[in-house]
């Protein structure tokens, strides 16, 4: 888990008014978050090529940032649904809100990217086991 500094420049009424939050977010959720401080708008390829982060993994956070609870969707995505192809856009939710100062964000639910809902109790037990991830460690730009 990290915790991430995060300010959201919500518009209402031609005032903008900053929101901070501290998001506890896992560390493939953070370097995702980090690109943004550098450009408005990636397709879901640019963060996959800038991130280095191993497709399911990076389909999990971006699933979760984006199209998680509603109280945890600091990304939006384009187009609002809930597969992801290399073509999606994803950008800061800047109508985010939260009562909490630090908010938690989940990591997604694996059924969420395509596994599937039939699988049997040694496939699942297979999910749960992290990766090798050694020699892939995210760049984090």
């Amino acid at each position: 888990q990290s915790d991430i500094n995060a300010i959201f420049y919500q518009k209402k009424d031609d005032v903008v008014t900053p929101k901070k939050h501290i998001l506890q977010v896992s560390t493939y959720q953070m370097c995702i978050l980090m690109l943004f401080n550098r450009q408005a708008i990636y397709t879901y390829k640019d963060i996959q090529t800038e991130s280095n982060i191993p497709e399911k993994e990076l389909k999990r956070a971006l699933l979760s940032l984006a199209v998680g609870r509603m109280q945890q969707r600091v990304l939006q995505k384009t187009p609002k649904t809930k597969d992801i192809s290399l073509t999606d856009e994803f950008s800061v939710n800047d109508q985010f809100t939260s009562k909490l100062i630090r908010v938690k964000i989940q990591n997604g639910d694996i059924q969420q990217i395509g596994d599937g809902p039939g699988a049997t109790g040694n496939e699942a037990e297979g999910r749960r086991r992290p990766e090798n991830t050694r020699s892939r460690r995210p760049s984090c730009g």
